[in-house]
């Protein structure tokens, strides 16, 4: 049956027009024809809208997971479109980052270096090599650690934790630190970055502690010379 309904369709636009010069596939080919597009490269998905505030590491959370924006939008409301394989965010009008987004995995992070101020991509864009080297130079238990992050998890995760490292030295000493990653390289078979900085506040909380226990211990003192009673008549004394 469809092969005649495909035959008497043929034939129909073929067929003369009986007020005006030419047929159905005349018109198509002459007027229709040469306005008609390609389809999209990608068939149509469906997609869902959300709305996020970007955080200030300039990420949104969409499902348990991270996708950066330009940093200038920190803290600031964006549109975000969500189809089966990409996650795009928009500012107003304006799209402002596309991800592939991530289903297999939780807590992970999709960030273009683009987006980075240039802080935070001097380190991001360093080599585990050159991270090494650095963790070398503090000491020989912070370049254990970092060996074992390396070892441990994947080179993008390895490379956050050491710039969190780095960041501590802005609040702690490199003693310190060489500390920390000691306890963190024993207490730890996966150790991060994060880590590490718990150990160091555990650390400085319990020192400023025994400071405090160890002032309340110590005698006062700050005197000076204290004259007998004899001085002031209760005895002799030389004149």
């Amino acid at each position: 049956m469809n092969k005649k309904i495909h035959e008497l369709m043929e034939e129909m636009n073929y067929a003369p027009f009986q007020k005006r010069v030419g047929s159905r596939y005349s018109v198509f080919t002459q007027d229709e024809q040469p306005l008609l597009r390609p389809l999209p490269r990608n068939p149509f998905q469906l997609a869902e809208w959300r709305v996020a505030k970007v955080q200030r590491n300039y990420h949104v959370q969409i499902e348990k997971n991270y996708y950066s924006t330009p940093f200038e939008y920190v803290q600031d409301d964006v549109n975000i479109k969500l189809t089966p394989k990409l996650i795009e965010i928009y500012y107003k009008d304006l799209r402002i980052a596309t991800h592939v987004r991530i289903t297999d995995l939780v807590g992970q992070y999709s960030t273009d270096i683009s987006h980075m101020p240039d802080s935070h991509r001097k380190y991001y864009e360093q080599t585990p090599e050159q991270a090494l080297e650095w963790a070398k130079k503090i000491g020989i238990f912070t370049e254990k650690l970092v060996k074992k992050i390396f070892e441990t998890t994947s080179e993008k995760q390895a490379l956050r934790s050491v710039q969190v490292l780095k960041k501590s030295l802005k609040k702690y000493s490199e003693i310190e630190l060489e500390v920390a990653c000691q306890t963190a390289s024993e207490v730890a078979n996966a150790p991060t970055g994060q880590l590490v900085n718990t150990i160091l506040a555990r650390n400085q909380a319990r020192s400023e502690r025994s400071g405090k226990s160890e002032a309340k211990r110590k005698p006062n003192q700050d005197y000076g010379f204290t004259r007998g009673a004899g001085y002031y008549g209760g005895g002799p004394h030389d004149e």
